[in-house]
């Protein structure tokens, strides 16, 4: 199967985003890197990422005239290089968007239940729910709806090609990079008890001795890169009904997963009304259903406007 992730859900907008801590413990371990604060300036553009060479991406884009569309789409094919944990190509996410004119508006690519999807489908035999079967199994994953939702934002909202925006990501994915430390303990915990058990993974995340690649070794991944390629050339047709989707379909089949080909041609990314409120007479967006973090955020600021907050101090 063609390189595509390791996780199922990228998860970012334009403005800001969130992710939600599972209510029970997952039968594998994940890394989560201790929160710093690095306050930063500029006067014309901010771009932030989960990771460093992923962000620069985005400044290039900038540089090159690209808007903000352009370059969270760059950095959103970046991360499916440099950060495998969560960014990715086999998942999906949301985007929130302001355009110069003023208008806000949500796009929804998040996975999708295939077609064959069904209510007991993470039961085991005497009934009670598994969670192997719904976090690390072939029936875990959602129909990908990554490439079609950044497609849908570059064509729409973005003025620069999508060749052009994938052009970072494949040099990344063809030449290398470092791993970096949350990479290398990921792969050490996480890999260990998953990445392990799948051939594919393996060749690409672990040396031929059979041990994780570790900090400072340079992570190779050809077969991104020529999935990424595809895309470029062909555009999401590539992913949802071309090469990508036999080696998806193939793989599912192969392991008992459900996604099959008329689910990736199916797919298709959703434009959205944002979620609106107000806060101390500013107008807030946000992330609108089936994201759950849109209507939190309005709620928590309604309840913020109550409290004296520059009285508590900064930091406090």
């Amino acid at each position: 199967m063609r390189q595509l992730s390791w996780s199922l859900v990228m998860s970012f907008t334009v403005v800001a985003g969130a992710n939600a801590a599972p209510t029970q413990a997952p039968p594998v371990s994940y890394g989560v890197d201790s929160d710093t604060f690095h306050p930063v300036k500029a006067q014309h553009g901010m771009v932030a990422s989960v990771d460093a060479m992923a962000t620069q991406v985005g400044v290039e884009i900038l540089r090159q005239g690209g808007n903000a569309v352009d370059a969270a789409v760059a950095v959103g094919f970046a991360l499916a290089v440099t950060h495998p944990q969560a960014g990715n190509l086999g998942g999906g996410g949301f985007m929130l968007l302001r355009t110069a004119s003023g208008r806000a508006t949500a796009i929804d690519f998040r996975e999708m239940a295939p077609g064959h999807a069904s209510r007991d489908m993470f039961l085991d035999k005497q009934g009670n729910a598994d969670s192997k079967l719904s976090l690390t199994s072939h029936l875990a994953s959602g129909t990908p709806g990554t490439v079609a939702g950044l497609a849908l934002a570059a064509q729409k909202y973005g003025t620069l090609p999508l060749s052009t925006l994938l052009a970072p990501a494949i040099k990344l994915a063809r030449d290398g990079i470092p791993v970096n430390d949350a990479l290398a303990d990921d792969l050490k915990t996480y890999g260990k008890e998953v990445l392990i058990n799948h051939p594919n993974s393996k060749a690409i995340f672990y040396k031929p001795d059979g041990t994780p690649w570790q900090k400072g070794d340079r992570l190779v991944q050809k077969n991104l890169a020529h999935s990424l390629q595809l895309i470029a050339r062909q555009g999401p047709d590539a992913f949802y009904k071309g090469e990508i989707a036999d080696e998806i379909a193939g793989e599912m089949a192969q392991h008992g997963g459900l996604i099959n080909k008329a689910d990736l041609a199916a797919y298709r990314a959703v434009e959205r009304k944002p979620i609106s409120g107000t806060y101390r007479g500013y107008e807030v967006f946000s992330m609108p259903p089936p994201s759950s973090g849109g209507i939190h955020i309005v709620q928590i600021l309604n309840i913020l406007e109550n409290f004296d907050l520059a009285k508590m101090g900064f930091g406090s």
